[in-house]
């Protein structure tokens, strides 16, 4: 067991140190939504954040939005989220401004919550659907900000959003 830990070990300690000559970026982002279009008629302002990873031009990310919704009417009031599955490439215009583009999946959640009498009823719907995003954004020192235009796959669910983003590495 111990040769099997101390080979795991020096497989990672190599591994890192080859890709320690690639500009390798990894991170965390907190964003605020602001929901356009039809979309702003059932959806509130949503928040959330993702974890990313840049290698060269490329990245990936994986992460979480909610919008609180709006009343519907009837006291009928929805809870929309998603988890965005994205990849994508970054440019780079000068040193400090660049452009990103990502295409991926995002699996969504609705929730609907009303009450009747006393008795609250609620209902939930979820899908996966194409999601894509675009946008640019500001890089200093290990900071990060970012505009962007993202839809989450469904009928009218894009929104704009301004992120805040950290790079550990």
């Amino acid at each position: 067991m111990k040769r099997i830990l101390f080979s795991l070990f020096m497989v990672s300690i190599f591994a890192c140190s080859s890709f320690a000559q690639l500009p390798v970026k990894i991170g965390v982002e907190a964003n605020v939504g602001v929901p356009m279009g039809n979309f702003s008629d059932y959806a509130n302002t949503g928040f959330g954040g993702n974890a990313f990873v840049e290698l060269t031009s490329y990245n990936a990310s994986l992460g979480y939005i909610s919008f609180s919704g709006k009343d519907l009417g009837g006291g009928v009031k929805t809870t929309i989220s998603g988890v965005p599955v994205l990849v994508g490439v970054k440019y780079n215009f000068i040193p400090l401004f660049f452009g990103f583009i990502q295409a991926g999946v995002c699996f969504n959640s609705v929730k609907a919550e009303t009450s009747s009498m006393g008795i609250s009823y609620s209902a939930t719907a979820s899908e996966t659907d194409f999601a894509y995003a675009a946008g640019v954004g500001v890089s200093l020192l290990s900071w990060d900000v970012k505009v962007k235009y993202s839809t989450m796959g469904y009928t009218n669910s894009d929104f704009v959003s301004i992120g805040l983003a950290y790079h550990f590495l």
